[in-house]
């Protein structure tokens, strides 16, 4: 993840050491791991999956407080909304750009496999 872009010079991995435990309205602590962050119209959130046996992912807003950043919850459906389908569309993003790469690095083996299959 990379550092905030507010210009407060903190990275969320290192705020958050890769691992966050939440702690539900009936106190039940779920540990987490960060799976990315993003800004939109200048508020920060961040995605998290769950490590339970279900794995689902959670979203939160990111604040910033006098003792370091901290997760809040976003109340409004419309925002939810709107971050998650944010997060969709980068995570969809990621894994069009992944399965490219993974398209042209199988080219290139088949392309090598093929050169193989000339010389017996």
């Amino acid at each position: 993840m990379d550092y905030c872009d507010c210009g407060c010079g903190r990275n969320l991995d290192d705020e958050f050491e890769g691992l966050v435990t939440i702690t539900l309205e009936d106190d039940t602590e779920i540990d987490c791991d960060i799976l990315a962050g993003l800004e939109l119209e200048g508020i920060h959130y961040m995605a998290l999956l769950t490590r339970e046996e279900i794995r689902d992912v959670l979203v939160y807003r990111v604040e910033h407080t006098e003792d370091g950043l901290a997760l809040e919850n976003i109340e409004s459906e419309e925002e939810l909304d709107t971050v998650y389908e944010a997060f969709d569309e980068m995570f969809f993003e990621d894994f069009e750009n992944l399965f490219s790469e993974m398209d042209e690095d199988f080219e290139d083996f088949d392309e090598e496999d093929d050169e193989d299959d000339l010389l017996f």
